[in-house]
């Protein structure tokens, strides 16, 4: 499914000092960089190829309640509509913009899909944190694109657990809301609750699971450590794309 899919991802890695400049064209991963909200336009670009190409390719971009505030992604959303582009725009509420409450910053009915709405295309929201609802609507999502009826976007309801940046004292929290989202809102307690109430794996399988990727997390760690320190030859190296 990968290889039928065009992705365009604003902010990867945000509020965790991750690189914001990967890219895998072979996988369809056309890009990240740090500007808020210049992923959308680049997957509307890319749709619009897609529909010229006609093999059934579809874009998506992702970004979040401060990329939705940006003007580029009006534009992208209203060229995309106009266009007829199959073009899926993925917003994940986490419910910050840096430090701002989204209901500071979302004037429509305090949801992001509203505004793709104002629009003309189809939304669809659903619960971020639950694997299951994600995978679901996104199917529906593409099934709804693929078959020509336009863009169409989706608003994931979700909450961060942790700051926009490193050392983020996230003043802007309320009393217990860390506590609370840990608690009721963590994808991967929802996820364990789910398959094993459905029998499909147990707790020794999850726990069994875990333990091996931590285990994989720390040989990562050791042989980082142990790698020798990079020379200035090597800042040139995986810099640019060879197509």
């Amino acid at each position: 499914m990968m290889k039928e899919i065009w992705g365009s991802r604003e902010g990867l890695c945000k509020g965790k000092g991750g690189s914001m400049h990967i890219a895998d064209v072979d996988v369809g991963m056309l890009g990240a960089n740090g500007i808020v909200g210049a992923g959308a336009p680049i997957a509307v670009g890319a749709a619009l190829a897609a529909k010229l190409d006609g093999k059934g390719k579809v874009a998506i971009t992702f970004s979040g309640d401060g990329a939705c505030n940006q003007g580029t992604t009006f534009e992208a959303m209203n060229m995309a509509v106009v266009t007829k582009a199959p073009c899926i725009f993925v917003f994940e509420n986490n419910h910050y913009s840096e430090h701002t409450g989204f209901e500071y910053a979302v004037g429509t009915q305090l949801d992001i899909a509203s505004r793709a709405e104002a629009f003309g295309m189809k939304v669809w929201r659903a619960d971020g944190t639950d694997f299951f609802a994600v995978h679901e609507t996104m199917r529906e999502l593409l099934d709804y694109v693929r078959a020509g009826n336009g863009p169409a976007a989706v608003e994931f309801d979700t909450e961060r657990f942790f700051g926009h940046f490193e050392g983020d004292p996230q003043r802007y929290r309320g009393e217990g809301e860390l506590d609370r989202i840990r608690e009721t809102r963590d994808c991967l307690k929802k996820f364990r609750a789910s398959v094993v109430s459905a029998k499909v794996l147990t707790d020794a399988d999850l726990d069994t699971i875990d333990a091996e990727v931590l285990d994989q997390i720390e040989a990562a760690v050791v042989a980082a450590r142990a790698a020798p320190r990079p020379t200035a030859e090597d800042v040139l190296a995986d810099v640019y794309v060879a197509y």
